[in-house]
């Protein structure tokens, strides 16, 4: 490792930045904990063109034109030496490195650089990438392994599947729809499940889809009143025991709603199964029930 027996101070500015640009990895970081030549190092103007002059020097131009606007090229510079030093110490595919990798704020960056240094990456790891991208809700990555490197949707585990219509945007949503993944009714089932109004709102707005009369069974079971309301507008059905499912929830929103339209109980199955302000509110006007 390189020490400096001459007085830095004294050194002209742009000496002291070819020091560093010319310098090894190893050696940059020494110089770096030198008070001063640390703001060099830092995030300021000159610290950003020695970066930059650094990366031009070690790094190819079919790397270097993967640098975005939004990414300094101090970050740049430390995400490509760690993918190179990934790359020789054969740890580039390691499970603990593709998860780091998939959880970093600039995931996408890293795996398109990836795919440039080792280029059968996504040839040998697609299915796997995709797996890790969803159980990570790594939406964005996820798009690029299917739009720009052809994996093919149908081979996603339909247990990941589930994930994406429990967590993912709609727009991850219409990909997969768009490529021939229309939901199927488990799918809405879980849509359902997990109060997820927008999505269903926006499946049906783009392409027309509902989900079947059992869905309607799913709203009612986890008291998602708003979803129920809207399907029932949109199927124009209901379940056989939907009256029922509601006094056995306490839901008084439905209930009224159901006995709005002409959907009565009958007083056994109030007697049964209603409690609290439901059974209050049906047994105050004879109206609401049948005998």
């Amino acid at each position: 490792m390189i020490k400096m027996s001459y007085p830095i101070k004294e050194l002209p500015l742009l000496v002291q930045k070819n020091i560093l640009v010319q310098a090894d990895h190893d050696d940059f970081l020494n110089f770096c904990s030198y008070p001063q030549l640390a703001p060099l190092c830092g995030t300021n103007a000159n610290a950003q063109q020695v970066y930059q002059e650094r990366c031009e020097r070690l790094f190819s131009d079919e790397l270097l034109k993967y640098k975005e606007t939004t990414i300094s090229w101090r970050d740049f510079y430390y995400i490509l030496h760690r993918l190179i030093s990934d790359v020789d110490t054969g740890e580039l595919t390691d499970e603990h490195n593709l998860e780091y990798y998939m959880e970093d704020k600039n995931s996408l960056l890293l795996f398109k650089l990836i795919k440039e240094i080792r280029t059968d990456f996504v040839a040998t790891l697609g299915e796997d990438l995709v797996d890790l991208a969803i159980e990570l809700r790594n939406y964005n990555v996820l798009t690029w392994l299917i739009v720009d490197n052809n994996i093919h949707i149908m081979t996603i585990n339909p247990l990941r599947l589930v994930q994406i219509y429990l967590y993912a945007p709609f727009e991850t949503i219409d990909l997969l729809i768009s490529k021939g993944k229309s939901p199927r009714q488990g799918d809405f089932d879980w849509i359902i499940r997990y109060g997820r109004f927008d999505i269903l709102k926006q499946i049906y707005e783009k392409y027309n889809l509902l989900p079947g009369i059992d869905a309607l069974y799913h709203a009612l079971k986890y008291s998602h009143n708003d979803i129920f309301i809207w399907l029932y507008e949109h199927l124009l059905l209901l379940p056989d025991n939907a009256i029922r499912l509601a006094l056995e929830n306490s839901n008084l929103e439905i209930v009224k709603f159901l006995v709005d339209r002409g959907i009565l109980p009958t007083l056994e199955e109030i007697k049964v199964f209603a409690r609290g302000e439901v059974r209050a509110w049906l047994l105050a006007d004879p109206s609401r029930y049948t005998l």
